[in-house]
């Protein structure tokens, strides 16, 4: 027989032949693993470079994209302060805390003036501006029927409301004014009747006026009436505030007519 020429088996083949050889035998074959091989990085981990005890949690924003971002801190819920609502008049604006009133009240049956005289000029120009804002913001709630603005000027005056003694009868008069006519304008004299009155003790006063109050329909009619209004006044941190009004009754004018 001739001499063979020796089978070259492709290199391809020899890991299958091994691994045969070793199933045949009963072996399981290892493979070598190399420790400097680097292992991959799991998908959604960033390297950490903090230690383990102050490691942020790093949560992937999505599975597929492999973009790390650090997660929300939430902040603890913050303690919620209710507020407290104080009570205040109509308007909300604050009553101011009055000293005592230490004007004697007039005695029941007794002249609606007496004890009261004309103020010297130095006195006058105290009261003056003091009464006509109060007749600005009466003659507005009267044209408007809206007693809100006067209220806010006026808290006190926004209380204790009575028409038929005359008390604090200005939110009453104005509504009532509102209802039956339709006002466009209006002008108060407050002494067209007589000069102003004034009685006074320390920061505690009294104003008596005897005017005319004239109001102006849309139709141009006009509707009015002869007013004496006592107004009392208190001074606060050296303002002059009018807490309290009195108009003149039908009764009261006959006591007034025997008094003259």
């Amino acid at each position: 027989m001739g001499w063979r020429k020796p089978r070259l088996w492709p290199l391809a083949v020899i890991p299958l032949l091994i691994w045969l050889t070793a199933c045949s035998t009963g072996t399981t074959p290892t493979v070598p693993v190399s420790n400097t091989s680097t292992p991959l990085p799991s998908i959604g981990v960033a390297p950490s470079t903090t230690s383990a005890t102050n490691s942020p949690v790093i949560t992937p924003t999505s599975p597929s994209a492999g973009v790390a971002t650090p997660a929300r801190t939430v902040p603890p819920t913050q303690a919620t302060t209710s507020r407290t609502t104080l009570a205040t008049p109509r308007t909300g604006s604050a009553t101011p805390i009055l000293p005592p009133f230490t004007l004697a009240p007039t005695p029941p049956g007794s002249c609606f003036a007496a004890g009261f005289s004309q103020p010297e000029p130095a006195t006058f120009v105290v009261f003056d501006p003091v009464v006509r804002e109060y007749l600005y913001y009466r003659k507005r709630a009267f044209i408007s029927g809206d007693t809100n603005v006067f209220i806010a000027h006026y808290p006190f005056l926004g209380q204790n409301n009575d028409l038929g003694t005359g008390i604090n009868s200005e939110i009453l008069l104005a509504e009532m004014y509102h209802r039956t006519f339709k006002l466009i304008d209006g002008d108060i004299d407050y002494e067209h009747y007589a000069r102003m009155q004034v009685r006074q003790n320390g920061r505690s006063a009294e104003v008596i006026l005897s005017m005319q109050e004239i109001y102006l329909n849309e139709d141009f009619s006009f509707t009015g009436s002869q007013v004496t209004l006592k107004l009392f006044l208190q001074q606060v941190d050296n303002r002059w505030l009018i807490i309290r009004t009195d108009e003149r009754t039908q009764g009261e004018l006959e006591i007034e007519r025997r008094c003259k």
